[in-house]
């Protein structure tokens, strides 16, 4: 079996406990391909045990809602036909993993995709946080996350999560990414597969803004501004700054001037785009430039 590389299939279970006797209860799927979600599936698993009230709490599901679900083995094809081909991805991989290769094993297939933890990978991208569990990454990272420990809103963050770690990955040089490939034995789980793919594809060209110095990647110092004086003539300092000359904002400018000229006080409305900010801005340094002369 073996797996496409850009092929990533999310997983999140929801299951009547987290022990060795754990029943899956719900499951969420979202099938990522060249780095764009194409398919999702949900469905709800009747474990015919009675929940307890933790787990009611935790998911929203109720007996009621279970009794009238499928069986496992209902769902089995069509569950394993959408993971066979992929990358197994899930946050805590393990548990996820385990437990539907278990469950799909019972049914007589066999589950031996690679898996990518996201947790993993996101300790390798953003070392700098405390937690790395899913509703505080989303939190962290701006990921939209509506109805937690539901097993398709948990699989859809999840998987929202990998896009944004994945085009982290594009935004560093290639020579990074074979330092990380490097040192990929360390990692628990084939989550080095996804910086495997972003690297297949990276240029060659490495980022203009940073520098490798003894293996590390520091950004170069910018080069500062040369100090320009002002000119008195308000159109001149528009194209010294690179700015589009606008015949309104000139004319704003030479009154703004010419009331800070006389210590008048005033209030002045303009339209929206007229380009005030530069307009009260450049005479007033340069009115200050002249005092100060």
């Amino acid at each position: 079996m073996n797996a496409r590389n850009d092929r990533y299939v999310v997983v999140d279970l929801e299951a009547t406990s987290t022990g060795s006797k754990a029943k899956i209860i719900q499951v969420g799927i979202v099938v990522i391909e060249n780095g764009e979600i194409i398919d999702q599936y949900a469905t709800d698993v009747n474990p015919h045990e009675p929940l307890d009230s933790h787990i009611k709490e935790l998911t929203g599901l109720t007996d009621q809602r279970l009794a009238a679900a499928p069986e496992f083995s209902q769902v089995a094809g069509k569950i394993f036909e959408l993971v066979k081909d992929g990358i197994f991805v899930a946050h805590n991989v393990q548990f996820d993993a385990n437990l539907l290769a278990e469950f799909l094993f019972f049914e007589g297939y066999e589950l031996r995709t690679p898996r990518v933890d996201t947790v993993e990978l996101a300790q390798v991208l953003y070392p700098q946080f405390e937690k790395y569990n899913l509703g505080i990454l989303c939190q962290e990272l701006g990921i939209e996350l509506e109805h937690a420990h539901t097993a398709l809103s948990d699989a859809q963050a999840t998987a929202e999560l990998l896009l944004y770690m994945r085009q982290k990955l594009f935004e560093l040089p290639k020579g990074l990414l074979e330092s990380l490939l490097n040192l990929a034995d360390n990692l628990l789980y084939e989550s080095y597969l996804v910086i495997e793919e972003v690297y297949q594809q990276q240029s060659l060209l490495s980022s203009p803004d940073l520098m490798e110095l003894h293996g590390l990647f520091l950004k170069k110092e910018s080069k500062g501004l040369v100090p320009r004086k002002l000119s008195k003539d308000f159109a001149k300092n528009i194209s010294l700054l690179g700015l589009e000359e606008r015949p309104q904002q000139l004319e704003f400018a030479e009154k703004i001037e010419q009331l800070l000229e006389e210590h008048q006080t005033s209030f002045i409305q303009a339209q929206t785009g007229l380009g005030k900010t530069y307009g009260y801005l450049l005479p007033a340094l340069n009115l200050e430039s002249q005092a100060g002369s």
